[in-house]
């Protein structure tokens, strides 16, 4: 298995922390607020398109690979 693509240096590496802090985030509210599973899975949603843009935004920078 090529751990490389986990590094946060790389455009898989920085999409995965994103989504992992957008399932944290989701499932911190889903306890805390109480709140149903549709906001759950907005919030996961947007989460992780958030994610996708800023590794979209990092790699046109070649800030990653």
């Amino acid at each position: 298995m090529n751990l490389e693509i986990l590094s946060p240096t790389t455009a898989s590496g920085a999409m995965l922390i994103g989504v992992l802090f957008s399932l944290i985030y989701a499932i911190y509210i889903k306890k805390k607020e109480s709140t149903s599973w549709l906001y759950f899975f907005l919030a996961f949603s947007a989460g992780g398109f958030a994610s996708g843009c800023a590794v979209i935004l990092l790699k046109s920078m070649d800030i990653i690979n």
